[in-house]
Formats: structure tokens, sequence, C-alpha cells
């Protein structure tokens, strides 16, 4: 072999041992340089998601979020007018110049009418307005002049009331104390006989007592009281004092029919004492038995 060729061959060797290294460097680097470059990407991506759920949140507005429903209230107020029909009693006794007058209690047909209006029905306590109108109807009043015949009149036997009554709930059982005024009338059509037309008006209260059975069936029971103030004066030129007073109550049975209509049995009876300037008071006894329907608004 010559010189030329054995140096050439040597410069061969130095060439690629030179060039091989390079080549492997070069792939190593360019292979760091793509996992330097792939991890940015990642970490840019995430900080890009994280930025954005950030901002979402700061445009998000406290409070925004839809509260949950709240839980569902009865009515402000409930308006309740009821009528009724059946039958009314009456009668008298009072001292006279002449004897003890008596009208003797007979049964005739009766009315009523009325409308409570109850502010916060389901509410641990409620008000209520209570209006009653109550009247007989035919009714008559019998009279035994001395060497006359009998007498029989026409006259207007009613009631009216109105109180205000608040009521505390607590469960099946609801108190209620029933303050306000009421008069009871009796009025001849004829003014010249022996029965004078009078009113009986004062302030009263009512004890309201009422018990639910069950989701239909409502008890009520209420003592009353009242102090009667005003008499007319054709009453008290017969000897009756200027005051007095009445005694009595209500009691009741419903039943509810649907959410906005209730039937029931009702009876009041009320008996006035009044003293006179004889020796027997003067006694007016008023009863009412109906049967009432209300609706419920």
């Amino acid at each position: 072999m010559s010189i030329q060729h054995k140096l050439t061959k040597w410069l061969c060797v130095l060439w690629l041992g030179s060039v091989l290294p390079c080549t492997a460097s070069t792939a190593r680097a360019q292979d760091e340089d793509f996992g330097e470059d792939e991890t940015p990407a990642r970490t840019d991506a995430g900080d890009a998601e994280s930025e954005s759920e950030a901002s979402e949140s700061e445009a998000k507005p406290e409070g925004s979020e839809k509260p949950a429903s709240e839980a569902p209230t009865g009515p402000g107020v409930s308006v309740q007018p009821y009528a009724g029909i059946g039958m009314a009693m009456r009668s008298f006794s009072r001292p006279t110049s002449l004897g003890l007058q008596k009208l003797a209690a007979s049964a005739v047909p009766g009315a009523e009418v009325g409308l409570t209006v109850v502010a916060w029905p389901a509410e641990p306590f409620s008000l209520g307005f209570n209006l009653a109108y109550q009247t007989a109807l035919g009714f008559t009043v019998t009279e035994s002049p001395p060497f006359a015949l009998q007498n029989h009149v026409r006259a207007r036997s009613e009631r009216v009331a109105l109180d205000i009554a608040p009521t505390w709930h607590f469960g099946a059982l609801n108190v209620g104390v029933a303050i306000g005024a009421s008069a009871r009338v009796l009025w001849p059509e004829a003014h010249l006989l022996m029965t004078p037309g009078y009113s009986l008006i004062g302030p009263h209260a009512r004890l309201e007592l009422t018990a639910r059975f069950n989701e239909r069936l409502t008890v009520r029971i209420a003592p009353e009281g009242q102090w009667i103030v005003l008499i007319d004066q054709d009453l008290k030129a017969t000897g009756v004092s200027s005051q007095g007073m009445a005694v009595g109550g209500e009691a009741a049975v419903n039943i509810t029919v649907s959410d906005h209509i209730q039937v029931g049995v009702n009876y009041r009876e009320s008996h006035a004492l009044i003293s006179t300037n004889r020796n027997t008071q003067f006694q007016d006894v008023e009863r009412y038995l109906t049967l009432r329907g209300t609706g419920s608004f």
C-alpha cells in the first residue's frame, strides 16, 4: 500500500470520527428542544384554562344563582260571606201598672246574613272582622187588653252585631276573643198599643273556641256577655232601668264541602236581664237556629 493510500484511509477515519459524534449530539439536541417546546405548550394551555375559569368566576356576580324556592304561604286576607235560613224565637216579660205582660215564645221562620274578613288566616295569629244580621220573618205580637179582644200585631224582631276578633291557633284548636257592639230590636208596626217598641244596645265580648276534628268537621262554642247601656225611653218610662246585662252564647257544627264552601248548623241564644222599679225584672230572650252556608275567597 502506498503512502498516499494510507493517508487517504486515515483522513476518512478521522472525518467519520468527527462527523458521527456531531450527528448524535445534534439529534439529542433536537430531541431535547422538542421536549422543551412541548412542555411549555402544555403548561400554557393549562394556564389558559385556569385564566378562563377565573375570568368566568369573576364575571359571574355573587347572588346571581337562582335562590331556592321559598315555602308556599297562605293568602294574606280571607273573605267569608255567609247566609242562613231556619227558625227564630223571641219572647219577653215586663211589669206594667196592669200586671205582668208576657210574650210567649213561638217559632217563626228566621234568616241571617253576615260577613267575616280574616287577616293572616294561615298564621299562628289572625285578626277577624265580623258583621252579622239576624231577623225573624212573619213575627207577630199578641196582646190581650182588658175589656177588649186580642190583638195580633206584626212586629220586627232582629239583631245586628259588629265586632273584631283576635284569634290564636294551637294546632287543631283555635281560641279567639270577639269584642264589639250589638243591638236587638223588637218593634211593633202599630205604636199606640200595650207593647212598646224598643232597642237594647251595648258592647259585648265573646270567647270563641273552635276545635277541628278532621279535615272537614269543626265545632265552635262561644259564650257571650253584653252590657246594655242604651234602652229606649218608652221602655224606661214603664219603670225599666237605664242599664242591664245579657248572657248567652253560640254553638255551631260546620262541614267543609270544598276549598271554598262550608255548610253547618248554628244556634244562638241570649237572655237580657234588666231591673225595674217593681218586684219583677224585665227579660228579653232571643233564639236563632239556622242552616248556614259559608263561602271563602
